[in-house]
């Protein structure tokens, strides 16, 4: 074989450097049978992979079988290699929890959104419930890079309120959109 210009177009190596730009650098297959779903990837720039999903039924990681009876959340972070370096589970009971978008910042920080519409979501510890009982909660939870939860944030309205997307800037702060019903009433900073 002659190195030759890479063509991303076509599988293979084609330079003869040891990757191919069309190949996958690492993959992972989990799961039973059951339902399992990926919701979003970010990548920092240390090239690790961070993956926000829900499963039921049993899944490895990467560090052995994880198994729940219902539908619960997860977080994961994987090294530029697909080896798993953290991962972060919310234990939802039955309702409708639904994530809103992961995103991850320049030093691999995280923050995930999402909306407990009905039942429960327990993110490290407090339970997400629907305000008032009946109206969704929308919600920003953050990491470190070493997976340590830096804040938790419910966004506060009379009715409801929704976190369907989230970002991370390039000086490290989280901005995230959705929705609300009644008053936003922004009473815990951040708002």
């Amino acid at each position: 074989v002659v190195p030759a210009t890479e063509t991303c177009a076509v599988r293979g190596d084609e330079d003869c450097d040891g990757v191919g730009c069309s190949d996958a650098n690492w993959d992972r297959v989990a799961g039973d049978a059951s339902d399992q779903r990926v919701v979003g990837v970010g990548i920092d720039s240390q090239e690790e992979t961070f993956v926000l999903g829900t499963f039921r039924g049993t899944v490895d990681f990467g560090g052995g079988n994880v198994t729940v009876g219902g539908t619960d959340w997860y977080v994961t972070k994987y090294d530029p290699q697909g080896a798993l370096v953290w991962l972060k589970l919310f234990s939802a009971t039955s309702g409708v929890q639904t994530p809103g978008g992961i995103a991850v910042g320049p030093t691999g920080e995280v923050a995930i959104g999402g909306t407990v519409a009905s039942g429960s979501l327990n993110v490290g510890g407090t339970m997400i419930v629907p305000i008032g009982g009946s109206g969704s909660q929308g919600f920003v939870v953050t990491f470190d890079n070493d997976g340590t939860q830096r804040f938790l944030h419910q966004v506060d309205a009379t009715v409801a309120t929704e976190v369907r997307s989230v970002v991370i800037t390039p000086q490290g702060n989280v901005a995230y959109g959705g929705a609300y019903s009644g008053t936003l009433t922004c009473t815990n900073t951040p708002c």
